[in-house]
Formats: C-alpha cells, structure tokens, sequence
C-alpha cells in the first residue's frame, strides 16, 4: 500500500516523537526506518517535517482516514516498537499505545496530576462499577503486588466514566498498559477523543 503525503506526515510526527524519547535511536528502530523508506518512500524528511506540529491536527487527520489507512500506520508503529533492540524505554512504550489507540479511535487520557488518581475508591460502596473484575483491579491494593503506582505522563484507554456519588466530580476509569485500572478525577486527565 503507498502511504500518502498525509499519511506519512501523521507517521512522521509519531516517529518524531518516538525518537526524542531515546537520548540516541535505537539501532533495531533505526534500520526499520530504512524499511519504510523502501516499502512506502518515507524519509527522514517526513520524520522532521514540522508542518504537523501539533496533536489535535494530528487526530483531525487521523479522524478522517478510512480503516485501512489506520490499521497500516498501526503495523507500522507496532512494528517500530518490537524491532527495538536496547532495553525497554517506557515512555516510548507509553506514547506509541497513545498513538495506537488515537489511530483505533478510543478515547484515551493522559494523567497530568497524579494527586488526583482515587487509590482506595474501590473499597467505597454505591460506586457504578464496569464489573466485578475493574472494581477489585482498580485500586492501590492491586498495584502494590505488580509495584505500580499511576505517574504523570502515563496514558491511558477510557474504559469507563461515572458521576462520583459522595462528591460532585466525574471519575474516569484509565486502563494502563493494557494491565492496570486507574480510577482518577477528572481534574486529573487531559482527555484526547
């Protein structure tokens, strides 16, 4: 499939920012954008770029490609991710699901103030909960066992969001590296739809 000039604008802001995550790129990810430049004509030229600076122009566009589009810049970004050689950077691990999930279309957030995540909301009665499952992993008690705690800068999928019925504040329910649930206020998010 040829990407096209959009397109491989939109995957050039997300390599772009990939990258700068590293102190030095990655040697696997390296060679793999040699890959692409064979595969789809991307350069480097793509990758700095800097017409597409910004990330709500980046979901407008994204917004506007048809499924197959999304689900090759995807693989693309999925791929960049596995060919990486040095050990894992978080970080870019946290982006690149970021990234994935505005292409799929879910509603994601970032945490911008970790003082607003409800640790021990799941022991509180009269709480809505998704299910059984979500209420008993969203909590301190679960995350201490993997030594986890929710950070500014994570992001997280929006699986789900209720009024809080003890205070007057909406809470959204975070799923974090496809693993934990982060119940948080929403003066806590910055949300991406």
């Amino acid at each position: 499939m040829e990407l096209l000039l959009i397109e491989k604008l939109v995957l050039g802001y997300m390599l772009r920012h990939l990258c700068k995550l590293d102190e030095e790129i990655d040697n696997g990810q390296l060679e793999y954008l040699g890959v692409l430049y064979f595969k789809y004509n991307f350069s480097s030229e793509h990758i700095n770029d800097d017409h597409l600076n910004d990330l709500d122009k980046v979901r407008m566009i994204i917004k506007n490609l048809n499924i197959e589009r999304k689900r090759e810049l995807i693989s693309i970004i999925g791929e960049f991710m596995t060919l990486r050689k040095k050990e894992v950077n978080i970080k870019q691990i946290n982006l690149a699901m970021m990234f994935i999930n505005l292409l799929e279309g879910n509603k994601i957030a970032v945490i911008i103030d970790k003082g607003e995540v409800l640790s021990t909301i799941q022991d509180l009665q009269n709480i809505p909960w998704k299910s059984e499952n979500i209420r008993r992993k969203a909590g301190i008690s679960t995350w201490k066992q993997s030594v986890f705690y929710p950070e500014k800068g994570m992001v997280g999928e929006i699986i789900d969001s209720f009024q809080n019925p003890i205070f007057n504040f909406r809470v959204y329910i975070l799923l974090i590296y496809n693993e934990y649930y982060v119940p948080i206020s929403e003066k806590g998010i910055r949300i991406f739809e």
